[in-house]
């Protein structure tokens, strides 16, 4: 609201008669902060609000005519909104880790399985140790792949939806409305649908891999080193990702995040929304967003690699078991598949309470990952905007190319 010459007149005169009586102002506080310090407070109120009006005056006009002030102000605004963004990406996810771990406990059901165990003898039960052992590995791979994901798309949709909040022609209730539509449309697919289908592929590898390892092994000795290189293995054969954006086209992990074919064929959806879907679609297609993922996904396993070394170790210290040249950091292999599956890692990945989740290192890591933020910035900033104080050198940066933003008529 713009100021009238009187009310300038009236902010400016208070302003001198504070900066004049500081000194009065200041014993005047002290003294009553003893007795009222709560009538003193609700006294100088309109003085505070005064000088908070005149500070802002100064601001606009400073700024005024300034394109050097302009687009430093603009660069605080999108620096605070981009800030907001990671946060509530954050949020988010936090959010829908207990409807995944619902959802990833109900297609590979260990707890049933073990229940279902123990009423068998023979070589039944053999086999559905088999069984229990590929679930087990399945289970956690499928809870890490998921949040991982998950962390990354929903970093990237906040950032497509924040920037196009700015649009001319999009008010509140449209932004509200168009955003539920455009999350609620992801969030479907890739949270139900997508988890299904990575499951089913994750479950094909693991029995893979470990086909040669029968019931009759399960008592032998494993190092820890081995069980790295099992995993490790079953990511080479899952994490196909593009490396050129030409091998998007023959990417399958695409299939855990967005349908196939045409995205929507509602033809009375507002076209704002359609160009959200298909900017998004085309971001989770180029190299760098897989690239992203793939080093989220290092230091997810590589948090997963300690977990289990630090297992081994108690469990040895348990049994007695010294660390010499011929057992190592060995421990006995259905130790490995039972802390897999009662808890353990799988806990860890997608925690049972939703109140432990900030606190948890692994959702630490993921909030403090670079190269999602970097990404999310190339996204939501105009190329004219840097939001680090100087412009990086690092030539890791993610490079993608212009985005083609369309507003809506």
């Amino acid at each position: 609201m713009p100021f009238s010459p009187t009310k300038m007149q009236v902010i400016r005169d208070s302003w001198t008669f504070v900066k004049e009586h500081r000194r009065k102002f200041a014993l005047a506080s002290m003294a009553s902060f003893g007795v009222g310090g709560y009538v003193l407070y609700k006294q100088l109120k309109p003085v505070r609000e005064a000088y908070k009006m005149f500070e802002q005056m100064q601001k606009m006009e400073m700024a005024n005519g300034d394109p050097e002030i302009q687009k430093k102000q603009e660069k605080k605004r999108l620096q605070d909104r981009f800030d907001s963004n990671m946060r509530n990406g954050d949020l988010y996810l936090h959010n829908c880790v207990p409807e995944l771990r619902k959802h990833v406990c109900k297609l590979l059901d260990v707890d049933a399985l073990q229940k279902e165990m123990k009423k068998m003898r023979g070589k039944k039960k053999d086999e559905k140790w088999n069984s229990l052992k590929n679930m087990s590995f399945t289970r956690v791979l499928v809870a890490l792949y998921s949040v991982v994901f998950q962390n990354v798309f929903l970093k990237i949709q906040i950032s497509v939806a924040s920037r196009r909040a700015d649009f001319p022609d999009t008010t509140a209730t449209k932004y509200d409305e168009i955003n539920k539509k455009y999350f609620n449309f992801f969030a479907h697919y890739s949270q139900k649908i997508g988890i299904e289908k990575m499951s089913k592929t994750l479950e094909k590898i693991v029995a893979d891999v470990l086909g040669q390892i029968q019931k009759k092994d399960f008592p032998e000795l494993m190092t820890n080193r081995k069980l790295i290189e099992l995993l490790k293995e079953m990511r080479v054969k899952f994490e196909v990702f593009p490396k050129e954006e030409c091998d998007s086209e023959t990417n399958p992990s695409i299939a855990y995040l967005i349908p196939s074919g045409k995205l929507h064929d509602d033809t009375n959806e507002s076209s704002q929304f359609q160009q959200m879907v298909m900017e998004t679609s085309n971001i989770i297609r180029l190299s760098s967003f897989w690239q992203t993922i793939n080093v989220c996904l290092d230091e997810s396993f590589n948090l997963v690699y300690e977990l289990m070394r630090e297992h081994s170790e108690k469990k040895r210290a348990k049994k007695n078991r010294s660390k010499n040249h011929m057992i190592g950091d060995a421990i006995r292999f259905i130790d490995y598949i039972i802390y897999m599956s009662s808890g353990g890692v799988f806990d860890s990945l997608l925690p049972p309470k939703r109140e432990s989740i900030p606190t948890m290192k692994f959702y630490q890591q993921l909030s403090q990952e670079k190269k999602v933020i970097e990404l999310c910035k190339v996204i939501y900033c105009p190329r004219d905007f840097c939001l680090s104080d100087e412009k990086s050198n690092d030539h890791n940066e993610p490079e993608l190319p212009p985005l083609q933003v369309v507003e809506s008529s």
